[in-house]
């Protein structure tokens, strides 16, 4: 168990776009001498899903069947009020809204993130949601402004900021900040919107994002106008 536990692990640092190493690892894990449990079998099904997502045979039944492990009657369009998840559980259905809204159901997939959101800021220890809550509300933040809704995307990515805070975890930093301040600058605070843009910049540049820094300085010139920001 514990050896298959370590194989786990390396499953976990490697890239989703270091697909041949993780493939390997996945059939070693897979085919370890002992079979797998339930639990085993539905994290090797999630991590094959993300594998394999975006090829010609994959869809989103892989990310179903995954989690139909452990709740069998969990299906696309019916979206229960579990009150009882698992890491993983959690990890597999932001996948699937994640992989829907990518797909084209944007409707489903908000109504899915939503209840996500929900369900971990009223069930979940605070150590959990200071790692999901960001996340989650970075994605939601971002649907809000693909509709249009500058205000509300201001108020998710403010709220994930509070839980950065509190959580002191930084990896989704900069992109809040960015939606945030594209939300001001959509509703007309321009001022306040590249205050925050530039500390946007500032937090990519401190955690060394060369290339992360020159893709957010390229999408405000495309979303907001080469003029917005003077760079240099």
């Amino acid at each position: 168990e514990f050896e298959r536990y370590k194989i786990e692990c390396d499953i976990l640092r490697h890239s989703e776009n270091d697909a041949e190493t993780l493939e390997t690892l996945l059939e070693k894990y897979k085919n370890f001498p002992k079979p797998m449990d339930r639990l085993e079998e539905q994290f090797y099904l999630w991590w094959k899903s993300l594998v394999y997502y975006g090829k010609e045979t994959q869809n989103l039944d892989c990310f179903i069947k995954a989690l139909q492990i452990t709740k069998p009657k969990y299906s696309l369009d019916v979206i229960d009020e579990y009150k009882l998840l698992s890491i993983n559980e959690i990890e597999i259905i932001f996948s699937i809204a994640t992989k829907e809204y990518d797909a084209g159901r944007h409707q489903s997939a908000k109504k899915r993130m939503n209840y996500l959101a929900r369900y971990v800021r009223k069930y979940t220890e605070n150590n959990i949601k200071n790692h999901f809550m960001p996340v989650l509300l970075f994605y939601l933040s971002g649907y809000e402004e693909d509709d249009g809704n500058y205000e509300r995307e201001f108020e998710l990515a403010e709220e994930g900021l509070m839980f950065l805070r509190e959580g002191v975890r930084l990896a989704n930093l900069s992109n809040l900040l960015f939606n945030k301040a594209f939300a001001l600058a959509k509703m007309g605070y321009k001022k306040e919107a590249k205050e925050l843009f530039m500390q946007c910049l500032s937090v990519e540049e401190t955690q060394g994002l060369k290339i992360t820094k020159s893709k957010t300085i390229e999408s405000i010139k495309h979303s907001l106008g080469e003029d917005f920001i003077k760079f240099s």
